[in-house]
């Protein structure tokens, strides 16, 4: 009897659910009248990354930033004879400065100061914490309209347009859409056979083939009802087809 010695090929076999890589509640960081943006607040709509997912009324923040402006001009204003006189050689970046400023666009970089005695003498007149204050403001400002992280759908609504948000309350649940992974369960008897890339084949379950796979995280906690680990595939789907949230799919791991 001739013995050949080869290579034979053991496949896993587990099941899953598709999910998406990312999933996210997006809240609200301030507080006015709610309007949806590009695209209706509804389950089922899908987005572009960087569609204008819903924005608030700023009217209000706008006019306190210019508020906060013009008392800023008045401060550094208020300031300019003082400059002149002790200290002459920096009078005209403080005057060019104030110059600068327009209430409708963000507040310019302030001039750095020659010496510290200067330092000490804005920071008493409180140009200091007024600058600081105001760009704040501004960076505050951009939280009035939520802009989305990555393409995907809306998966639930938790307010209705118009309705009047404060910071923390939840506006939706979104899920990527071009990004999935799935979690199997294998035994903890087979486990050290799956290494991170190992390649995978992922079928319907009439067990045609949807796609192909890599192992991108094996997990290193034990069910203790089943005996099992969770291995975590990034699947990539053929021609033709697609992979959609909640999908069940069988997963053969080589």
């Amino acid at each position: 009897t001739v013995i050949q010695n080869g290579e034979e090929t053991f496949k896993i076999v587990g099941y899953g659910s598709v999910s998406s890589y990312n999933s996210v509640d997006i809240s609200c960081e301030v507080q006015g009248k709610l309007s949806q943006g590009k695209h209706h607040l509804k389950p089922g709509v899908n987005f572009r990354k960087g569609d204008v997912l819903f924005s608030v009324r700023d009217t209000e923040a706008r006019y306190n930033l210019r508020a906060k402006k013009s008392g800023f001009i008045n401060i550094i204003a208020n300031l300019l004879p003082d400059l002149k006189t002790d200290f002459p050689t920096e009078f005209d970046k403080w005057n060019n400065y104030i110059n600068s400023i327009r209430l409708n666009e963000r507040l310019p970089q302030l001039p750095t100061w020659s010496t510290s005695k200067e330092k000490i003498f804005l920071s008493t007149r409180n140009v200091l914490t007024e600058y600081f204050s105001i760009k704040s403001l501004e960076e505050q400002l951009n939280k009035y309209t939520v802009t989305a992280p990555f393409s995907g759908v809306i998966t639930d609504v938790y307010t209705t347009n118009f309705s009047v948000v404060s910071p923390g309350t939840k506006v939706m649940r979104v899920v990527e859409t071009d990004n999935f992974e799935i979690p199997v369960s294998i035994p903890t008897s087979e486990v050290e056979l799956v290494k991170l890339g190992t390649e995978v084949s992922v079928f319907n379950t009439n067990g045609q083939l949807k796609g192909s796979g890599v192992v991108i995280r094996v997990s290193e906690v034990i069910n203790k009802n089943t005996q099992s680990v969770d291995v975590f595939i990034r699947p990539k789907a053929i021609e033709g087809e697609s992979f959609t949230e909640g999908e069940y799919v069988e997963v053969e791991i080589n």
